[in-house]
């Protein structure tokens, strides 16, 4: 069982960001001798809300590819560095939401029940000094993926 004082115990791996307009990609590997690396994407998206009102919306997507693959995967990776991944990857939405004030939305999701109970935990504890509350709408809340069954869809909203 992973603590949340020991997720943010861990040191971050080194990576490196791209940016354009709609798609902001931060790239990181557990080492250099690793055959595969990480992608963590927030995809920009401008959406109208219930009244409207056009809103700035970011998709949060983490893969890992491999070297000689095209193909990008988003399962475990059972690599045994999991706190080291996601420490980074707490630590990058966290620069990420520090660079980007003007996001209203927040949409990621998960497959692995641990995940989805993981991902709840530390939305509870920190996405309020963040500026932001879980919300759960209808169609928001479970939301079909593929044949391995239904993703966790999370969704945070920026309060005023």
């Amino acid at each position: 069982m992973i603590l949340l004082k020991e997720l943010f115990s861990s040191s971050v791996l080194p990576y490196t960001w791209r940016r354009n307009r709609n798609l902001w990609t931060a790239i990181f590997e557990i080492d250099e001798k690793s055959d595969f690396y990480y992608r963590l994407e927030f995809v920009f998206k401008n959406i109208n809300n219930e009244n409207d009102d056009l809103e700035k919306r970011v998709d949060i997507a983490f893969y890992y590819e491999s070297d000689d693959s095209i193909d990008m995967k988003s399962d475990l990776t059972k690599s045994g560095h999991e706190i080291k991944v996601f420490n980074t990857v707490l630590y990058l939405i966290k620069d990420f939401l520090n660079r980007k004030k003007n996001i209203n939305l927040i949409k990621f999701s998960a497959k692995e029940d641990n995940r989805k109970r993981l991902y709840k935990k530390i939305i509870d504890k920190y996405a309020n000094s963040f500026g932001f509350k879980r919300i759960t709408t209808l169609e928001s809340d479970f939301l079909p993926s593929d044949e391995s069954g239904y993703s966790k869809n999370f969704v945070l909203r920026r309060f005023k």
